[in-house]
């Protein structure tokens, strides 16, 4: 799907990327608790919309890795 497209594309453009899909998490994977109004919930979890602990520690590890290896150490301001 979108995933090996965005792959493709950032692999054509010479782009350093770290891409993964998690094709069983949904749209709020990475969220620690049921978000939204309390009203709304009952929908949410009617559509899947749930976090996923295992996925989202997977996608803050290698987010973590990706900057930590891309991103010049920030310097303190004084």
């Amino acid at each position: 799907g979108a995933a090996a497209k965005l792959e493709l594309a950032l692999t054509e453009a010479a782009i350093v990327h770290d891409i993964a899909e998690y094709p069983a998490a949904s749209h709020t994977f990475m969220n620690e608790a049921p978000a939204g109004p309390t009203w709304f919930r009952p929908l949410t979890r009617a559509m899947g919309f749930a976090p996923d602990p295992q996925a989202a520690a997977d996608a803050w590890r290698r987010i973590d890795e990706f900057f930590r290896a891309h991103l010049p150490e920030s310097t303190s301001r004084q």
